[in-house]
């Protein structure tokens, strides 16, 4: 490997980190403003229920817009390639990262929000880097460096609530400040590694490829009506809101089930985390390097499943809950690597950017319904998120079948022309 290559995998690691540490940022930062009573951010008299109302609401209003304009960066970098879309993306977070600031800093709401909107609108530097990686790679290392990305965003994910934490207590600007302003701080620099270090990865052909910003909204709908690519997607939609309701209802299932401490859940979660990122380099360096990517897939849904059944039984033993929660994480690092490279194997080199946008824009409402969904099934037992679980993976399990059956199909028809 040249300079010039590890440069620009460190300028895309960089930049997924920062753009991640945004989404961890969100959480504890608007936790403490809006649910803390202590902070005066909010109207003391404020009813709880109020509260909760407008922390979702502000956490959501990334996660939409994200959903909306992920496919649009996307277009952008396969009309004028991969650094010109980036540097939108690291601009637009730092602008949205110094609005936050300054909506701290005034405890004003309306412009905290304009901040998470601006910073949702250009989220699209993860599944941009997703692009590049696959114009860099070839079918050995394709995996490999999607492993990569997104250890970095689980870790950029992960340190954000860390940064808020070194912050929080300070006497001098009012909570959330700094921490935006540090994060403003690091997608600056994530803007000046995209101008001077990161190498162009794709060069668009100028004659056939032309923006339009109205059709990048609608390759969501383009995307999902592509024969083999929307069987795909829809695996990784049902499978990946299967994991965002068991992740936002471990908590609840160890507090119901065996009163655990909010420490130790905390404890467990970050183990979690880690056995996530580690199943996510297995999945590339060794796991889809050696193993048929489809076959490996299935078995690892089909587990998936069996494992939301069993922790739906009641499991009076607290460590082989644990051991079950741990298996989950796990193997979800592996299914979600090997879907990614599955649908960008699926697409068309020209149709990359776009493909990863829709990726991305899919990944934002899975985080949107898997919370809501915990939330609605929560009070109906330590079971019911596990069985609801299942149900979504079930689906996600059949239509991967299907995807099979469909490539069959296509391959018997032209053998027989």
């Amino acid at each position: 490997m040249n300079k010039n290559f590890n440069k620009t995998i460190l300028s895309l690691l960089w930049i997924v980190f920062t753009d991640s540490i945004g989404w961890g940022i969100a959480f504890s930062v608007f936790a403490a403003l809006f649910l803390d009573r202590q902070t005066a951010f909010l109207s003391s008299t404020l009813p709880d229920s109020s509260r909760y109302m407008i922390y979702e609401f502000v956490l959501a209003s990334y996660s939409i817009f994200m959903f909306l304009f992920a496919p649009v960066i996307g277009g952008i970098s396969d009309c004028y390639g991969r650094k010109p879309s980036l540097k939108i993306s690291m601009l637009g977070l730092t602008i949205g990262f110094i609005f936050s600031a300054l909506g701290c800093y005034w405890s004003s709401l309306s412009i905290l929000i304009i901040g998470r909107v601006i910073s949702g609108m250009t989220a699209g530097s993860f599944s941009v880097a997703q692009a590049a990686v696959v114009d860099i790679s070839n079918q050995h290392t394709k995996s490999f460096y999607f492993s990569l990305l997104v250890i970095a965003n689980c870790l950029g994910f992960s340190f954000g609530p860390v940064l808020e934490g070194m912050f929080i207590h300070n006497e001098v600007l009012p909570t959330g400040t700094i921490t935006f302003l540090v994060g403003a701080g690091m997608s600056l620099i994530g803007f000046f590694s995209v101008l001077f270090l990161f190498n162009e990865t794709y060069i668009p052909d100028k004659l056939n490829t032309k923006l339009n910003i109205w059709n990048d909204f609608l390759n969501i709908k383009i995307a999902f009506f592509k024969p083999i690519l929307n069987k795909y997607l829809i695996s990784f939609l049902f499978s990946m809101i299967a994991y965002g309701l068991f992740f936002s209802y471990v908590p609840i299932f160890l507090h119901q089930q065996f009163m655990t401490s909010s420490s130790s859940i905390g404890v467990i979660l970050s183990a979690l985390t880690i056995l996530l990122s580690l199943s996510l380099l297995l999945a590339g360096k060794y796991i889809f390097s050696h193993f048929d990517k489809k076959k490996s897939i299935l078995s690892i849904q089909f587990f998936l499943f069996v494992v939301y059944i069993i922790l739906s039984f009641y499991i009076r033993s607290f460590l082989f809950s644990c051991f079950l929660l741990g298996c989950t994480s796990f193997l979800i690092g592996l299914m979600y690597i090997g879907l990614l490279t599955l649908i960008s194997d699926a697409t068309e080199k020209n149709w990359q950017g776009r493909v990863m946008g829709v990726v991305a824009s899919v990944s934002a409402i899975t985080w949107g319904i898997g919370p809501i969904l915990s939330g609605v099934v929560s009070s109906m037992g330590a079971s019911a998120g596990f069985i609801c679980a299942a149900l979504l993976m079930s689906v996600g399990f059949g239509t991967f079948i299907l995807s099979k059956k469909t490539i069959e199909s296509i391959s018997n028809s032209t053998t027989l022309v």
